[in-house]
This record gives C-alpha cells, structure tokens and sequence, in this order.
C-alpha cells in the first residue's frame, strides 16, 4: 500500500509540474483549431478536416465543466507515461522498487525543466497525444502488468483516433515493432504474442474511428478531409498546376475553372485552404469528394517524382522546426475558439481575457535558455554516441528506445511535411521524447557501469 501511495503521490507530482506553463499564463492555451474540437464535443459533429476522437476526449474529461480538467488530464497521463517508462527501463540494471521510483521522477523533472512538452499539455489540441502513442507502444512492450498495459492500451486508442497525422503515426510504428521482434531474439515468443496485441489495439481504434463516422453520418474516410489536405499541399508546390495542366483537356472538372487563380497563388503556403479567392468552397472538404480522389491520383501518378522531392526538402525543414512561441499570439474575439468559449464556459470568459496569452504578455515555455533547434543538435549527438556505446555492449533494450524516438521523430515530420508542409507545432509536440529518451538511457548505462564495477571489484577482492 506504501509503494501505490508513494507511486501515486509522485504521478500527481508530475502531472502539477507538467502545469506549469498553463498555470504561469493563468488559462488553458487556445488555438484557432481549439474552437473546432471544443464545438464539436458540444454537437457531437465530426469536423471536416479531423476525426472526432479529441472532441470525445473533451467530452469525456468534463467531469466539471472547465477547459482546466482537459489540460489536468492531459497531465496526469502524460505524467504517467512518462515517469512508468522511465522506471521500467532502469529495471534491468538491479536497482530496488524505490531506487528506480525516485530515478524516473528525476528524469521525468529533468524533461519537463528542459524542454516544452508542459506547453503541449496546456494547449487545448490534440498535439499532446502524438506522443502517447509512442509513449504508450513503449511501455505495451516493456511493462509485464496488466494494469499497464490496460493504460498503455488506452493511450495508443486515445491517441490514434484524435487526429489525421496520429493514423499515420500509429501505422508507422509497425516497422520498429517488427524491428523489435527480429533483434530481440530471446524473448521473440513473447514479443510476437504482444505484437499480435498491439496490433489488435491499432487495430480496434482504428475501426471505433470508422464505425463513429459511419454512425454520425461523416463518411467512411479515417482521415477526414484528406484530399483536400493532398489538394492543398499540391497547390503550394505547383502539382495540382500541372496535373490539371495535363488533364483538364480531357476532364469536366470543376477546379480546371479555377487554374489561373491556382497559378497566381503558386508558392502560398496554405493559400487553397485559407486564400479569399480560393476554390475550396467549390471543391475542397466534403464538396466533390470523387473528383478530388480523382485530381489526388493522377496528381501522384504524373508527378511523383516532384512530390518525393518538394517532401523530403519539407521533411528535412520539419525536423527543426521547434519553436512553439509563435502559437501563443493572442486571439480575436471574433475567432472560433473565443466564441466557443464565450458560448460553452461563460464562468470562464473573464479568465481567458485576463490570461497572458489574450493579453499580448510574454509567456515562457521552457525554463532552459537555450535554443531548441541547439537543444536538439545536444541530444542528438548524446543520442547517438548512446545507442553505439549500447550497442557495444549489446543492451538492444536501450539501442532499440533510442532508435525507436529518432525513427518516430522522422515519421512524424515525413508525415507533416508530405501533407501540409513544414510548421513549428507539429515538430515541437514531439521532439522533447528525443531529451526525455537520452537521459533515460544515460541513467539506465551510467546505473549499468556502476554495477559492473562493483561486480568486478567484489570478484577481485574475493
């Protein structure tokens, strides 16, 4: 009962940490896109450019009507996953329960001092949950208790189904799974048997995603406006030019209209989406949805060599691009989010106006100075030098975690790069597990050394 208490007290401890910035701006931070999820976990409508599965987690965390219980469950799940894979992860050096107990709550301090992640947790986005699927997939393949691996479950579901790009993330960790199996060939009965599983649980969340949007009415796509995401991109990098270039002699589509706007507004970042003279109103979301199939295609039939390279050019800016500052601009009061507030937690206008955000005020994300595209060349250089001195030593374990974060790293700005192009937010809401992975697996070698050299020294004395 003292070890639950005593892990409990330290979980709490993390998540009022994990608050701070919120806490420091005096309200929960708002983004345009913020509107769109609290609106729709009102009317139980399914956004046309995102799945519904944050709106529900809102839904579900307002125990209390007030945007604080998102961002507090928010916290106690992230602290969570992050103080447990920590503490499993240093089990294979030898310490006690409370060693490691009191080790995981240093790094899990350390991480949340170091980088931003307590500004991910304050934002009413889905940004956050990225990182549960990582984090949850982690402690699914390390932890031996159900309990666990109930919650791992749970964070893998939470997270998969909360956004577009959170689909692909939780596809895309098929490849280390499956990495994980073949390296780690002493337990591979074991770790198929938790494969099949974690499979199931994508597998589960993935359908419960499907049978929502059938069931509200919103098609059977799982990712909610996808073409128009692909039309977008497209339009930015001068595709969707030369695919209608190529077709519209032959085609009645009703975008061919619009080709000389599309040509004047090559280059615009998000011009088709958010352009005053865009034709997203004509052909975009759910208007002409064959036809934008159809123009997606013969886009990635006729040009994908154009593609491969405008995405791997973006995929390389959006691995650092970091910085979440920009984020915090204050917001109109004509905006979705403020008017979502207004009409859903009137009891909390007053403090949203009042917080430093609205009020224009500088709001710190981080309590370390230094740069965060510095920060992750630091750990990057750590993180290697890392996993080759693990690999030497043949601890897979560690090599695999380190590898794993890069890998998830990567996929995540591949994703957002392909599909929307390079922005700060998407990068920023994951590249704090490449810190928090560096100094669990410093810890867990510099624990390792130290029992080594007491081994040798007892068989040199005996």
């Amino acid at each position: 009962m003292k070890i639950f208490v005593r892990n409990v007290l330290m979980i709490c401890a993390l998540a009022f940490l994990l608050l701070w910035t919120p806490l420091w701006n005096g309200y929960p931070f708002l983004h345009a896109d913020s509107g769109t999820y609290i609106w729709s976990s009102v009317i139980f409508l399914v956004p046309q450019d995102r799945p519904i599965g944050y709106s529900l987690f809102l839904r579900a965390t307002q125990l209390f009507p007030s945007l604080w219980m998102v961002v507090i469950v928010q916290a106690l799940g992230t602290a969570y996953l992050l103080w447990r894979v920590a503490e499993r992860m240093l089990i294979s050096g030898g310490l006690n329960n409370s060693t490691r107990a009191w080790l995981a709550l240093t790094i899990a301090t350390l991480t949340i001092l170091f980088t931003t992640i307590s500004t991910f947790v304050g934002f009413i986005l889905a940004d956050i949950l990225a990182s549960w699927i990582f984090l949850g997939t982690t402690l699914w393949f390390l932890s031996t208790r159900n309990f666990d691996r109930v919650l791992a479950a749970l964070a893998i579901f939470t997270g998969a189904w909360s956004h577009n790009s959170h689909v692909l993330l939780a596809l895309g960790l098929a490849l280390p799974v499956m990495a994980s199996c073949l390296l780690l060939r002493r337990s591979r009965p074991e770790l198929l048997r938790r494969a099949l599983l974690w499979f199931a649980v994508v597998v589960i969340a993935l359908t419960a995603m499907f049978a929502v949007n059938i069931y509200l009415r919103a098609g059977t796509q799982l990712t909610r406006g996808g073409d128009t995401i692909w039309l977008n991109r497209f339009a930015g990098n001068g595709v969707l030019q030369a695919t209608l270039e190529a077709n519209c002699a032959t085609q009645t589509w009703k975008l061919c209209a619009s080709l000389p706007e599309l040509r004047a507004h090559q280059g615009e970042v998000n011009w088709f989406l958010f352009g005053q003279n865009s034709p997203v109103n004509q052909v975009g979301w759910e208007k002409e949805t064959r036809e934008q199939n159809e123009i997606v295609m013969r886009a990635l039939q006729c040009c994908a060599a154009k593609i491969i390279a405008s995405s791997v050019s973006e995929t390389w800016r959006q691995f650092w691009l970091l910085s979440i500052q920009p984020y915090l601009a204050p917001l109109s009061e004509t905006m979705n989010a403020v008017l979502a507030v207004r009409k859903n937690f009137p009891h909390e206008l007053n403090s949203f106006r009042a917080a430093r955000q609205q009020a224009g005020q500088f709001t710190p994300t981080r309590l370390v100075p230094l740069d965060e595209t510095w920060m992750q060349i630091i750990f990057l250089i750590l993180g290697i030098g890392l996993a080759l001195n693990a690999g030497l030593r043949r601890a897979w374990r560690e090599c695999l975690f380190l590898g794993g974060v890069l890998y998830f790293l990567i996929l995540n700005a591949a994703i957002m790069a392909t599909f929307s192009g390079a922005f700060t937010r998407y990068q920023g809401r994951v590249y704090w597990l490449l810190i928090y992975a560096v100094l669990v697996v410093l810890t867990c070698q510099i624990v390792n050394r130290r029992g080594l050299f007491s081994h040798l020294h007892y068989a040199h004395r005996r």
